[in-house]
Formats: C-alpha cells, structure tokens, sequence
C-alpha cells in the first residue's frame, strides 16, 4: 500500500499534483521472517492490461504481469476499488494500530530499516521541492497521513486525500492529537478528504503534488496523472517516489502476485522508462530522473558506474527519483529560478473619503507560487498592504493590517482588492505611498524583489 513499501523494493520520486491511492500504511509484522514482514508491509493489487493502457497497464512489459484484466471490465475493476477502500476495516488490532505510529513501527525485527527509509525519503522530498513556507501540497494517496503530518510540520499547508475513509479517519486522528503545534501555525492548515484520482479532480490548484509509494496501486494511472497535471499551479511540481517493476518471474513478481490475490487489491509497478512515459504523456514539460546519494544529483550511466566503482553498490535496493515541472524553470529569478512571489499592480480607483484615501487594485500573482487568502493573522496568508515614505525616499510608517484576498490565487490568476489608508498618517510636506503585498509574518512581497504600486500624496489640507 502506498507508503508502506519494503526498503528491498525499487522506487521512483517525480513532483507533480498528489492523488489518492488506496491501501497506504500497511505496518511490518514478524510473522515468521522477512517475506511476511514485507507482505504485512505492503498490502497487494492485482495489475491490469488494457490495449489504450500502453504503457499503463501490466502485461505490456511496462508494469508487473499480473491478473489480467481489461478497464472494460466494470465489475471486476469496481472489486479492486473496493478492495482499497476495505483495506483497513479488515486489518487485524495490531496492525491497525501500526497506523497511527508509522513512520516508526512497534517490531524488533527488520522495521528499522524501514523507518529510515521513510526519513531518508522525506528528508530528500522537501530538499528537491525547495517550497518556501506556508506553500500548498496536495498528499495523494495519503493513508495514514504519516506524510502529510510531516509536511505539515515542515511548514506547509498540506491535504491529504486518499480513496479509503477509514485511512482518513486514521489521519484525522492523528493531527487530532498532535500535543503541540508549531507556534506559527494551527490545524487549518492540514485536512484530509475523500478523492478517487482516477475519476475526481478537486478545484483548487497546489504548488506541489506528492506520490509517494501509490502510483502502482492505480488501474489508471495515466488518467490519475492528467488530473493531477491540471491541480498544480504553473511551475508547479510532482514529486513521486514509486516502486519499480521486479523481473518476471522474480521471487518479487510472486508476491505481488499472491498478496492481490489476499488482498483483492492492484499490486502493479512500473519500469522508470514507462513512467516517464506516463509523465510526458499527462503533459508535463520537464521530467528528470534523479537517484539517491549524499544529496540527490542529475542520474547519468556514467556516473551510477563510477559511484558503484568507488562505493560500492549502494544500501537498500536500487532506487529513481523524477522530478516533473508543469512549465519549464524560467531563467527570470536567481540562479535561473523563476521568482516565487511577483505581483502585478494595477490601479483601478483612487477616492478620498473624510478618513482617508480607499484605493482599488487589481493584483496579479505572476510568480510560482500559490498565494494563500485568509482574513486571520496565520502566518503565509497573503493580502495587500502599504508603507508610507517621505517626498525624500525615508520610511516613514508601514501599514500591514492588510486587506485580505478575495480567494486564492494561483500563479496567471488575478483579482481586485480594496485597501483603506488613514489620511492622518501623511506628513504635512506630503509623500509617497508603496502599496505591496506581504506574506503575514514572513515578509513583504518587495523585499522579494518584486515591484510595489507607488502614489504620491499630498500633505493634509
């Protein structure tokens, strides 16, 4: 299930909308070595093959061979789904309580391994998304929500979505009971909610999507990446970390085998070069391969060869990592970076009233990031807000009691805001006034390099 997968499995990474999966956090349980400790871990689905599925559906060679049946199939693809969303009604006590612990697990025997696995992951997904705070990530497939909690911590505003309510509800519960919360931050920032990928698209847009150890679960996987394409903002990323596709007739390709047999459930992971298929295909404009080390760098065969000399093979089995942008990195911010947070002012009406001046703006958000609305003082909500300057350039006041934004507003979208300035606070000589945005807590939109809307001012008559 996804999230539960063997250190011994392959896995891919590539940043793009997160979707829900079905079976995710299955715990490890001893029961009479490592083969069982996997199958406990990972919770099984049966593949599919389909003519339109090349290179989605397993029998093609791109995904495992498994129980071959086609999309066509109403029935027996409605059991599978079902079979997910069953997935943890039916696990026994113990390890349905593993759920709320992972990523650490209660066992002696082997789930260490898999713990550090979970951390290393994590550790290199927020470093490869590199996504300032309170930036928005959609957790497909969440489970548990072991991810989102930890994202979630991280600084960013995370939902979780997943096909099985009873793993939601696991999820739920666990940010129910969190005993302490980062000061700059409450629980609105992290909700979890039921969507099937594969058939459902929410309407919002995210500044990063994460599939973590899910995609293989899916009957239609290339669906489930169209849609999350069209939930990530411009420049927004896809993050997956997936299983790869053991050989045939590997001891491997056996036990996916058998547990979607047990489990009634869709076992089917991909080659890394169908997978990146899938990612073009869904219409994403750079895909990169990327692979484990120190720190994570560009995957070439002339460096897995010289690392492999110099080290040795590597711990753990062989893994991928893919980065997918929605457009491709523009080189307008540093280090050929395009730039996070850019606005674009343009003033609609100017009227003065007897408290004041009431300015209207049209502000659009031309960076890449996600800009979150909220009438609240939670840090990383963005609204409008004004510095006074004196005729000579010197700060004189800063106004950030903001007007807030109408709504979200995702990277090319735009909307009218109306900021009330307190005529009493003009110096008598006059000055300029510097309408901006700022991100509540953190840091005026400005100081980031983007341009305010300035207007002169007279002194009070």
């Amino acid at each position: 299930m996804r999230g539960t997968g063997s250190p011994r499995r392959r896995c891919c990474v590539v940043d793009s909308p997160p979707i829900p999966g079905p079976c995710n956090g299955i715990p490890w349980k001893p029961r009479g070595g490592a083969t069982r400790a996997r199958r406990a871990a990972r919770g099984v689905r049966s593949g599919l093959s389909d003519a339109r599925q090349n290179p989605r559906g397993p029998g093609t060679g791109n995904r495992i061979r498994t129980i071959e049946i086609p999309l066509s199939d109403r029935e027996r693809v409605a059991s599978y789904k079902q079979g997910a969303i069953d997935y943890a009604r039916n696990l026994p006590d113990w390890a349905r309580q593993e759920l709320y612990r992972k990523p650490f697990f209660t066992f002696t025997e082997g789930p260490q391994e898999v713990s550090l696995v979970y951390l290393r992951d994590l550790a290199n997904l927020v470093e490869l998304a590199a996504l300032p705070g309170g930036a928005s990530i959609l957790d497909v497939a969440c489970g548990p929500g072991w991810l989102s909690e930890a994202l979630f911590r991280f600084g960013y505003r995370v939902t979780g979505v997943d096909i099985a309510e009873d793993l939601l509800e696991v999820a739920r519960e666990r940010i129910r009971s969190l005993p302490y919360l980062p000061i700059d931050r409450d629980r609105s920032w992290i909700d979890f909610r039921p969507l099937d990928i594969e058939t459902e698209r929410l309407d919002r847009r995210f500044d990063a999507v994460v599939l973590y150890d899910c995609l293989h679960h899916f009957l239609d996987a290339a669906t489930a990446l169209e849609n999350l394409h069209s939930m990530l903002s411009p420049h927004g990323l896809l993050i997956i970390k997936e299983g790869e596709m053991p050989p045939p007739g590997s001891e491997g390709e056996r036990e996916l085998l058998a547990e979607s047999e047990e489990f009634t459930t869709l076992e089917a992971p991909f080659r890394p070069e169908a997978l990146e298929a899938l990612l073009r295909g869904a219409g994403f404009a750079e895909v990169r391969r990327l692979l484990p080390a120190a720190s994570l760098i560009p995957a070439d065969e002339g460096i897995r060869v010289r690392l492999r000399r110099a080290f040795g093979p590597p711990p753990g089995p062989p893994v991928n990592f893919f980065l997918a942008r929605k457009e491709k990195a523009s080189p307008a911010g540093a280090g050929g970076a395009p730039a996070r947070w850019l606005a674009a002012f343009e003033l609609r009406q100017s009227t003065e009233t007897a408290d004041g001046l009431d300015v209207v703006v049209r502000v659009e958000n031309r960076g890449t990031s996600v800009w979150t609305a909220g009438d609240d003082e939670k840090p990383g909500t963005v609204g409008l807000a004004c510095r006074l300057f004196s005729a000579a350039g010197e700060k004189l006041d800063e106004f950030n009691g903001r007007a807030p934004l109408p709504r979200d507003l995702a990277p090319g979208e735009a909307a009218e805001v109306t900021l009330r300035y307190p005529r009493t606070a003009t110096p008598a000589a006059g000055g300029r006034l510097a309408i901006d945005l700022i991100s509540r807590g953190q840091f005026w939109f400005s100081d980031q390099g983007s341009p305010a809307l300035l207007l002169d001012l007279p002194g009070p008559r």
